[in-house]
């Protein structure tokens, strides 16, 4: 990921703070260009030497909340190769996902907030590694082979464990640590195999699920603050 300190002045990343304050206050369908500019204290055209039009704008701001999520993913990773483990990489997704509203939002479809972007580029190649993910799982072993569908099954748990909070009293929802514990529990014994997985298996996985996540983030981080001015849109 670029190391955002050479941004001259940080601009950029003033514009994506900017943007990502409107985003959650007022949805994409009603926040402009102009907004983005007066919150950020900058001129319009400011903005627009760095993204040509609004939904640009925004593909970059959830591009750069989705890399921070990966790179800490990653971070576990490298710290013990054992949380590629389902149940263990995907209570550090939930967590890290908890933290950042606007990639919770593009998670579950949220059209109000995201508008069209909830079918962005980012989705698309969000489901490309997903599925290599569930490739690398099923291939050393991680992953149950008598689950039906097993991608779109542990996909569905784990969008309800986002969605079930605004369905129910804000009383009745537990924690965030312990919704993770919940989520953690139902991956582990409903879709996993039972007993311990072979280390080697564990390091193999967690070193093809590193390139994966690697790639993806560095793909992401080049884009997000790639200048590509051209005729002005709102």
């Amino acid at each position: 990921m670029p190391d955002r300190k050479q941004l001259p002045d940080s601009r950029a990343d003033r514009i994506l703070d900017a943007a990502g304050e409107l985003l959650l206050r007022l949805g994409h369908r009603k926040v402009t260009i102009a907004d983005v500019a007066k919150q950020a204290r900058i001129g319009k055209g400011t903005v627009y030497l760095h993204w040509r039009t609004k939904d640009l704008l925004f593909q970059a701001l959830l591009a750069r909340e989705s890399v921070e999520l990966l790179d800490e993913a990653l971070a576990e990773l490298r710290r013990d190769p054992s949380e590629v483990r389902p149940h263990r990489l995907m209570r550090t997704m939930f967590l890290a996902t908890e933290r950042r509203p606007l990639v919770k939002a593009l998670l579950t479809g949220d059209m109000e907030m995201l508008g069209s972007l909830a079918d962005s580029q980012l989705g698309r190649q969000d489901a490309v590694s997903n599925a290599e993910y569930f490739a690398s799982m099923t291939r050393h072993g991680l992953l149950r082979t008598d689950v039906a569908h097993l991608d779109y099954t542990m996909n569905a748990a784990l969008t309800g464990f986002f969605v079930i909070d605004g369905l129910q009293p804000a009383a009745d929802v537990p924690d965030v640590e312990a919704r993770a514990d919940g989520l953690a529990h139902t991956v582990r014994y409903a879709f996993e195999p039972q007993g311990q997985p072979d280390p080697d298996a564990l390091a193999a996985a967690a070193a093809e699920v590193t390139a994966v996540f690697e790639e993806m983030s560095s793909n992401l981080g080049q884009w997000i603050y790639s200048h590509d001015p051209a005729p002005r849109s709102d």
